[in-house]
């Protein structure tokens, strides 16, 4: 148990005293201001172990935010890192989806080369059709456009690769809208693929494709 320990407030006690001082003289009276009425005055005798106690409940206070500050860092800093390996998992899909669509882009191919032999064909039998020529160049720039889908393949593999050194420099302030653009031009090229490549084989590689970009869609849309 602390002995009490008391302490003048000199701030106080001067500004009561000016005040007794100016009423004494306003009022005209043959009196003295006494040392005992004004040390009677509240808060000019102070407690100052209440001070100390004040002053420890201060720092506890300091401690115990500085705490919480430190608690909430590591918080999110976990949080980064838990929403960084779910995007670089979702472009590993990706990327291991459009290599499986790339290996069967041969046996694709070679189906579309069959198709389009025996689409032209049946326009060279049909003697009797009009504007032939115009017809024949029509199918054949539909099967070409079906034929080349490594443009879109290509794209996909950069923008994965590009998506996934942005993630590990991680100091840019507009990485979230960086993100953000990459992923809305791999939907994009993803569109693109599965309206030319559109086979029972392909479907279910673009879907995963599809599902893994709207994943990491709404995850940097909340990182912007």
């Amino acid at each position: 148990h602390r002995e009490p320990k008391v302490r003048l407030n000199e701030v106080k006690l001067k500004k009561y005293y000016e005040i007794v001082n100016k009423a004494v003289n306003i009022l005209n009276l043959d009196q003295k201001i006494g040392v005992e009425f004004l040390l009677n005055e509240p808060g000019v005798i102070e407690n100052a172990n209440n001070l100390e106690e004040d002053e420890d409940l201060k720092v506890l206070l300091d401690s115990a935010i500085s705490q919480a500050l430190v608690k909430i860092d590591e918080s999110m800093s976990t949080e980064g890192e838990g929403i960084q390996t779910v995007l670089v998992e979702s472009m590993e899909q990706i990327s291991l989806a459009v290599g499986s669509i790339e290996g069967t882009l041969e046996d694709y191919r070679s189906d579309l080369f069959s198709s389009m032999n025996k689409r032209i064909s049946e326009l060279l039998t049909n003697h009797k059709m009009d504007n032939m020529e115009q017809r024949l160049v029509q199918e054949l720039a539909i099967y070409i456009d079906k034929y080349d889908v490594q443009e879109e393949i290509t794209r996909l593999h950069s923008h994965i690769e590009t998506f996934r050194n942005t993630i590990k420099q991680g100091d840019n302030s507009d990485i979230g809208k960086t993100l953000n653009f990459i992923v809305q031009e791999m939907l994009r090229e993803a569109n693109t693929l599965g309206s030319k490549y559109s086979t029972s084989q392909s479907f279910k590689y673009i879907l995963s494709i599809k599902e893994e970009i709207e994943k990491c869609r709404e995850i940097v849309q909340n990182v912007s």
